[in-house]
């Protein structure tokens, strides 16, 4: 399994937990050490009101003081944007993650409703691939080819469909050498 479906896969629940039970979630972050341990990591910074995009930019700044400390970063927030697809407004579920590994950085969207119940109701996900803003180029080391296997994806109680269907779109736009992501 891949850093980026380590870190989707063991903060998901988490989130999911949050929305059920108060409709919304702070500021989620997870990385994976050098030594493979996932870890989260906590957004509370002493503010009472701090903006997610403040929160966001100040976790980035932090991750990027300890780039030594971790290999892969994720950062989860709950936002409101425009559905690419159908140019409606939604909520979604917003995860930035960055590797030291990888020439670039992968955004995945997972754009939600919630039930009466508090059903999570996920619609069609998107991704895209941005601009590295933690690891930069230097602390990467040489540029090394890597090839990615696509992963298969089997059934598994923990993967809901929407994020197979998220990271199944990610892997069929990657192209081969994983040096030279690019989007289709």
């Amino acid at each position: 399994m891949c850093d980026i479906e380590i870190l989707i896969d063991n903060t998901f629940p988490i989130i999911e937990g949050m929305l059920k039970r108060s409709g919304s979630f702070p500021l989620q972050a997870s990385a994976i050490k050098p030594d493979s341990m996932f870890t989260r990591i906590s957004t509370y910074n002493g503010a009472e009101q701090t903006s997610s995009a403040e929160l966001i930019t100040e976790l980035k700044k932090a991750f990027r003081k300890k780039t030594g400390s971790y290999r892969s970063v994720a950062v989860f927030s709950n936002i409101l944007t425009v559905n690419p697809d159908t140019s409606i407004k939604t909520r979604a579920i917003e995860v930035y993650i960055e590797a030291k590994n990888e020439q670039s950085a992968y955004t995945f969207y997972y754009p939600y409703s919630m039930t009466g119940n508090r059903d999570i109701r996920y619609a069609d996900t998107w991704s895209k691939i941005t601009r590295k803003e933690i690891f930069n180029e230097s602390e990467a080391g040489p540029e090394i080819p890597v090839f990615i296997q696509q992963p298969e994806f089997q059934d598994d109680a923990n993967l809901s469909r929407s994020r197979r269907s998220a990271l199944e779109k990610f892997w069929g736009r990657m192209s081969r050498p994983a040096s030279r992501f690019t989007p289709k």
